[in-house]
């Protein structure tokens, strides 16, 4: 894509004649109005992102100058990054040189307006001024409060953020510049980056097939023949023959770098194209060699060590590597400068990466291991952070120290505090090849590290430690840490096996570590089709048998034991003790966080026993803390079991905006279960909208996505069981939910409130004519909900029951299931059985009777958002002679999931930059849903949006 359609002169960063040699612009012309064109667009909200790709010398670096210093002319902030060969391996690094001085001069008020809402979130990594908070958000959320800074800051006026050498940069900032150039639109905001074509991490912006929206990439060639011949007579005037020009062009292939240097070693008089071949780029090393040389033995010791340490170091310290005085190192770093090699100034700095290039190849690789080395040891001796120490040392070659092994650790335990796991893994791989006196313990931490980036050589890891470390409290933590890696990737069968093993001869040594196995093994089990069984006896044995423990530890035995009690069916009462107890008001979120499967336990718990206010209201606070702390994967737990929830209770609408979200952001909740869960309402709401193909393709996708062993298939077999019955074929959706129950039947737990298979298998046999296998296993269902007593779950028996059942008992049946769910808060199911009901009243000819529970079904139809049900009611009512009253739409049944979640929160009062952090967008997205949603309601403002809600809250 090509920014701005701006060539030639028609734009004010091209320069005249002169002063594009000077600035060493000639023959940049397309790319200055690119550039310039996406500046003004920049300007006007419309972000842009341009990556300029050019080999080393091809002019990227000036054409970044030009850019800043135009962005300043149009009254932009600028601020600008450059990343360095020893920085690849610093956490965040770019983003730290971005953001660390700007804010450090803002006063202090500013700055902690600035560090507000979701931007908080960053604080800890780019505010120095306060102290370091260990550990920091985790990885989403300082990507999301890195964005809400950026987007702060262009509050105060249009902002360019420029990174050259983007290649060298840290894969931290890398991913937080992906994270942000892709939600670049609505922003006052132009990012530039350079890069060489070499190197194009997968997670860096412009490295993947398809760019983001609004990004131009403009590839860097050499120079065209005019354009070397402006440069060519600039520098040698009447010398500059055609021949002479078109030899320099050859030789450099018109790299603007190369071509200065080629200029600068012509030597005096007359030319010709031998004599031009005779300096070509080919003998740049050998001829900054001779400069540095003629420089004196100081100069070259200087110019070493500003090679080994970058460019940016203290002369102080050049001078102690290069083992020269202070002073004599000012004088050679004056003379270097004077012959072309280091940039004039303080600190030091090579004049191009290209000669530091040159010089520190000519070395041999040993040689710079060793001075990497050395380098390594007098920034540890300075009190250095540990992370440049530990640059160095990645650099070096192994020589089995076990200082450097520590020093290696230290920078990736800071690295994982400040939410850069990509940096740790760096510096433990390295740590493990000098090799390391404690091997596992290295090879456990690499493990954790990998695990955080789910890298594929994280498993590998983690498994050797397990198998091969002799101690048992290691082979556990590895065997925790594995486990959790497995569970994420919806593997629970294999993450319980693991716990089991490690479980073993812990609890006479380790008793409170052998308990925390246990009840991630519970975890684990309950997810796993092919462990749950005999999970719930375990547990309990163990809790008994357990020492006692602190609440913390109380409250999360409780929650799992309560989901045990659910899932066995004997007591809901106990269970929903077990569950209230866990919680404790909010206690278990605070101590278990949102990411907690423990915590989702207890709610479900809650959810599970018809308990669905209470358990919608858990979950709803596990929904806000994720939004502050920015937890994405959070968000995604907790959005997945409150649409269930939601959707037991019969608010199809309130599901399907909690299911689409996490529906929407396959692969980037971090949890199997999740899409699986998500995936399962989504269809279901799609059935009750009457949209059978949808929820169709919805089925067919979440198939092909999930993993054999999660307990949360068997819930998608019974959708898609519901889905071939609703579809009119009985015979496949028998084949479902028999597939659905045999799945249960193998944990060895009935779930009597959470998956009513039976009816569902009923009902087919029912329709094939199979009446007494149907009458079976719907009196199994009947008896087993009855034991329970959760009204949701035995009201829908009865219904089967009445459904399959003798046609003399029908009403009777149907009378009791009513009533059951009349006292419940499962308002669709008592919408669905209210129809069925009047529907068998009129068929038996008291259509007047049937009339009033039809009425009542189709209200309650409509106000759940069920328009299948209320279809059907309103034929059903037409039968009987009736004429049904249309629903009052109120105008929100026709926003899409997104533009409800954005209308809710902005009828609360909330502002769109509120709005657009809660929910993990970008302000652009929040004013595009709100501009459709006033079209659609035909208001024009905020308070008109209130009254529509409150109109159909009244409704």
């Amino acid at each position: 894509m090509t920014l701005g359609g701006r060539t030639g002169t028609d734009h004010h960063m091209a320069r005249a004649g002169g002063d594009d040699v000077r600035q060493g612009l000639v023959g940049r012309d397309a790319e200055l109005g690119v550039l310039e064109g996406a500046l003004t667009d920049g300007a006007a909200s419309a972000g842009r992102l341009v990556v300029l790709e050019g080999e080393a010398g091809a002019g990227k670096s000036r054409l970044v100058e030009a850019a800043a210093a135009r962005a300043r002319e149009l009254g932009f902030q600028v601020f600008r990054a450059r990343g360095a060969i020893l920085e690849e391996d610093l956490s965040f690094g770019i983003v730290r040189q971005l953001f660390e001085r700007p804010l450090a001069e803002l006063p202090p008020a500013a700055r902690e307006d600035l560090l507000a809402g979701a931007a908080q979130l960053a604080g800890p990594l780019v505010d120095v001024s306060r102290t370091p908070e260990v550990p920091g958000p985790d990885t989403h959320g300082l990507l999301h409060g890195l964005y809400w800074l950026t987007a702060g800051l262009c509050r105060a006026g249009p902002l360019l953020l420029t990174v050259d050498d983007v290649q060298w940069a840290d894969a931290s900032s890398g991913r937080w510049l992906d994270h942000l150039t892709r939600r670049l639109d609505g922003l006052p905001l132009v990012v530039v980056l350079a890069r060489r074509p070499a190197r194009t991490p997968a997670r860096w912006p412009g490295a993947a097939a398809e760019d983001p929206g609004g990004t131009c990439r403009l590839v860097l060639g050499g120079l065209d023949a005019a354009s070397v011949g402006v440069l060519v007579r600039a520098a040698l005037e009447d010398r500059a023959t055609p021949s002479v020009v078109a030899a320099c062009a050859t030789q450099t292939g018109g790299n603007p770098f190369l071509l200065r240097e080629l200029l600068a070693a012509l030597p005096s008089g007359a030319l010709d194209v031998p004599i031009v071949r005779a300096c070509g780029p080919e003998r740049l090393a050998q001829a900054v060699s001779a400069r540095m040389a003629a420089a004196g033995p100081g100069a070259s010791a200087l110019a070493d060590a500003v090679a080994v340490l970058g460019d940016g170091v203290e002369l102080r310290l050049a001078a102690r590597l290069a083992g020269i005085g202070v002073r004599q190192g000012e004088l050679a770093a004056d003379t270097l400068a004077d012959v072309g090699v280091l940039a004039p100034g303080r600190p030091l700095a090579y004049v191009h990466a290209i000669v530091r290039q040159a010089l520190h190849g000519r070395r041999p690789a040993g040689e710079r291991a060793l001075a990497h080395a050395a380098a390594a040891r007098l920034l540890a001796r300075e009190d250095a952070p540990v992370e440049q120490v530990a640059a160095h040392l990645v650099r070096t070659d192994p020589a089995g120290s076990r200082w450097a092994v520590d020093q290696l650790r230290a920078a990736a335990r800071r690295a994982l505090d400040q939410g850069a796991p990509d940096s740790a893994v760096s510096y433990l791989r390295r740590a493990l090849r000098e090799p390391p006196h404690q091997r596992y313990d290295v090879l456990l931490e690499l493990g954790r590290a990998e695990a955080r980036v789910h890298h594929p050589d994280a498993e590998d890891h983690l498994e050797a430690v397990f198998a091969r470390a002799r101690a048992p409290e290691r082979r556990a933590t590895a065997a925790l840490e594995l486990a959790r890696l497995l569970l994420a990737a919806g593997r629970p069968g294999r993450a319980t096996d693991v716990l089991d093993c490690a479980v073993i001869g812990l609890e006479g040594a380790r008793p409170e570590f052998a308990l925390v196995l246990e009840c991630e093994r519970m975890a684990a089990a309950m997810g796993s089709l092919c462990r749950a069984t005999g999970s719930v006896e375990r547990f309990e044995a163990v809790v008994a048998r357990a020492a006692p423990v602190d609440p913390s530890q109380g409250r999360l035995l409780m929650a799992l034991r309560a989901v045990g009690w659910l899932a066995m069916g004997d007591d809901r009462a106990g269970s929903l003790a077990l569950a209230r107890s866990a919680l404790a008001g909010g206690r278990l979120l605070a101590e278990q966080g949102c990411e907690s499967m423990a915590y989702y336990f207890a709610c479900n718990a809650v959810a599970g026993c018809d308990e669905l206010a209470e358990g919608c209201a858990a979950l709803s606070a596990a929904v806000e803390e994720a939004q502050q702390r920015g937890s994405q994967h959070g968000y995604g737990f907790a959005s997945a079991w409150r649409s269930w929830a939601l959707l037991r209770s019969g608010d199809i609408g309130g599901a399907e905006l909690d299911a689409s979200v996490v529906d929407q952001w396959e692969g980037e909740t971090g949890h199997g279960f999740n899409q699986a869960v998500a995936a399962s309402v989504l269809a279901e709401v799609q059935l009750e909208r009457d949209d059978v193909s949808g929820a169709r393709a919805t089925v067919t996708r979440a198939w092909a996505q999930c993993q054999d062993d999660q307990v949360t298939n068997v819930y998608l077999r019974f959708v898609d069981a519901r889905l071939q019955l609703l579809s009119g074929d009985p015979r496949s959706a028998l084949e479902q939910a028999w597939a659905a129950g045999q799945q249960a039947r193998t944990t060895g737990y009935p779930f009597p409130s959470l998956l009513p298979w039976r009816s569902t298998a009923a009902l087919a046999h029912w329709a094939l004519g199979h009446e007494d296998v149907a009458w079976d296993l719907v009196t199994e269902e009947v008896e087993l909900t009855r034991r329970f007593r959760a009204p949701r779950a035995l009201g829908m028996a009865l219904r089967a029951q009445a459904l399959t059942g003798p046609l003399a008992d029908r009403v009777d049946v149907l009378w009791e299931a009513v009533a059951v769910l009349e006292a419940s808060q499962a308002r669709l199911e008592h919408a669905r059985t209210l129809l069925e009901l009047g529907a068998a009243l009129r068929r038996a000819g008291h259509r007047e009777d049937a009339r009033r529970p039809l009425r009542e079904a189709l209200d309650l139809a409509n106000r759940c958002g069920a328009v299948r049900e209320a279809r059907r009611a309103s034929e059903e009512l037409v039968v009987t002679g009736a004429r049904p009253r249309r629903p009052a739409l109120s105008g929100l049944d026709a926003l899409t999931p997104a533009e409800m979640r954005v209308a809710r929160c902005a009828a609360q009062d909330l502002t769109t930059r509120e709005i657009a952090q809660r929910l993990f967008v970008t302000i652009k997205t929040v004013e595009t849903h709100l501009t459709r949603t006033y079209r659609k309601l035909g208001i024009t403002s905020r308070p008109e949006l209130k009254d529509v809600f409150a109109r159909c809250a009244v409704a």
